[in-house]
């Protein structure tokens, strides 16, 4: 999808101003905002920019997690069974 004629995101009051020019009648803006969910629009943000950080922040970041990553151990199906 292109972007918005005002450079901004697109709304349902912009599609339905949009249909209004191209069909030349009425379209309310509960239908434009139909016909951007029927096109499974979502509203896409870029993802933020990673922070660089040294080696050794990198290590002391993954062992202050560590005990947090660690799951117990699973049951076997049949120890599951019998308890």
């Amino acid at each position: 999808m292109s972007p918005a004629p005002d450079g901004g995101l697109w709304n349902g009051r912009k599609v339905a101003e949009w249909m209004s020019q191209i069909t030349g009648k009425e379209v309310t803006r509960m239908r434009g905002w139909e016909d951007l969910k029927q096109m499974e629009y979502s509203l896409r943000v870029p993802r933020p920019e990673p922070q660089e950080i040294s080696i050794e922040e990198q290590q002391e970041w993954k062992k202050a997690d560590a005990p947090t990553r660690r799951f117990p151990p699973l049951k076997s199906v049949r120890q599951a069974n019998f308890v």
